[in-house]
């Protein structure tokens, strides 16, 4: 091999090199920007649910070994969606909920900061429960994910909070 051909050689080594870490250092920022997304999805579906079908609506949230559990659950006996009548199979899922740390590996619940810490409700009339739920990866770099829930106006909005503590509100 001459001195050329080495060198050609190297340098594609270092440039495959060089992008694949690149390629890994924000594999765990975008598994937690899309779980981020799937959970405040979860949040507008139950709002949706509610306000199309003029019931209480909520999203589920189970802890299993294998991680927390987010479902749409449909009020099904007209009395809220309450914890025990969805584990009873009164009030039923909608759709397929997603276990997240198992479908987002590196992504986990850093707190979940409602007064029920299992229902997320959402109402026909335009009220909701009140309260955020922040994700988190092991990396401090990638920041947090903070999807809050402004109760009394029914709104629900993606928020990012980066390491300095600077936050960028998503529509």
């Amino acid at each position: 091999m001459k001195l050329t051909e080495f060198l050609l050689f190297f340098v594609i080594v270092s440039l495959t090199a060089m992008s694949f870490t690149g390629y890994l250092n924000s594999l765990s920022d975008s598994r937690l920007n899309a779980a981020s997304f799937k959970v405040y999805s979860l949040f507008v579906e139950a709002k949706n649910i509610a306000l199309r079908n003029g019931c209480n609506c909520a999203v589920v949230i189970e802890k299993k070994a294998e991680g927390h559990y987010f479902t749409v659950v449909k009020d099904g006996n007209f009395n809220g969606v309450r914890f025990r009548d969805y584990l009873a199979g009164k009030d039923c899922e909608v759709g397929k909920g997603v276990i997240l740390e198992k479908e987002y590996p590196g992504v986990q619940v850093e707190k979940i900061a409602f007064s029920s810490k299992r229902v997320i409700s959402f109402s026909p009339y335009f009220t909701s429960s009140n309260g955020s739920i922040y994700l988190k990866t092991e990396k401090q770099s990638d920041g947090i994910f903070r999807i809050k829930i402004y109760g009394k106006s029914f709104i629900v909005k993606p928020i990012k909070i980066f390491p300095d503590k600077s936050e960028v509100e998503y529509e």
